[in-house]
């Protein structure tokens, strides 16, 4: 189940401003009304954790608002990010249709709110709207895509590019507004060390790509990231 210690807020699908980003974009007024009634809505500090990798899935998870990195613990104690989810992204949904734990632990980058929908009643709403069930698919496939993107990256493109690439997607969630990152999370999303990582933002910020202020970064250039993000960039 969720997460202790994070406080309960009261958010209705029908009037969610990113649900058109997610899974749930497709479902009719009476199904977000059977869906309301199955979920609740919990605000995240900083830091604190969703779920933990290892443990059983007891539902699965929709970001309403804020970022979520996942990431997995080596034997050595390091951390390897997954993927960070933005607004409109489920969590915990491929642990729940595989049977399997989490594979990962959910952590909120900043304040986040992130909602919970309990298993039998997402099982039921798969079977009886279908519409929904191919939104799931759509999002396992995205996840599977991105994975396979990452790996690719890490092993063909710079860290510069792979580091560009990364505040491309957190940006789109909410285009040109701060967002507060640790620089620890970017170095290790990228997979690399947190002084390379703030060496190549230093380098991005002098170039009047980004803006930094304290953990707060804001894009201001996309496409000359876009540009760096490109497979061929040589950075």
């Amino acid at each position: 189940m969720p997460a202790q210690g994070r406080a309960k807020r009261r958010i209705q699908c029908l009037t969610c401003r990113n649900r058109a980003k997610g899974a749930f974009c497709r479902l009719e007024r009476r199904e977000l009304e059977r869906l309301d009634r199955s979920m609740t809505a919990n605000l995240y500090r900083r830091e604190q954790i969703v779920f933990f990798e290892g443990n059983p899935p007891f539902g699965v998870y929709c970001v309403s608002s804020g970022r979520v990195r996942l990431y997995r613990t080596g034997p050595d104690g390091r951390s390897q990010v997954v993927r960070v989810a933005g607004p409109g992204e489920l969590l915990g949904h491929e642990a729940l249709l595989s049977g399997l734990p989490f594979p990962a632990t959910a952590e909120a980058i900043d304040d986040s709110m992130v909602c919970f929908i309990e298993k039998p009643a997402f099982l039921r709403l798969l079977e009886d709207v279908p519409a929904l069930a191919v939104e799931v698919a759509r999002a396992l496939s995205r996840d599977l895509m991105r994975s396979q993107e990452s790996l690719q990256s890490m092993t063909q493109r710079p860290a510069s590019a792979r580091l560009a690439a990364l505040l491309l997607e957190l940006d789109g969630a909410a285009p040109g507004s701060p967002m507060r990152l640790p620089r620890r999370t970017l170095a290790e999303t990228v997979g690399v060390a947190p002084e390379t990582a703030i060496r190549i933002l230093s380098g991005f910020k002098s170039r009047g790509l980004i803006a930094c202020r304290g953990q707060s970064l804001t894009v201001l250039e996309p496409g000359g990231l876009a540009r760096l993000a490109e497979p061929s960039a040589a950075r």
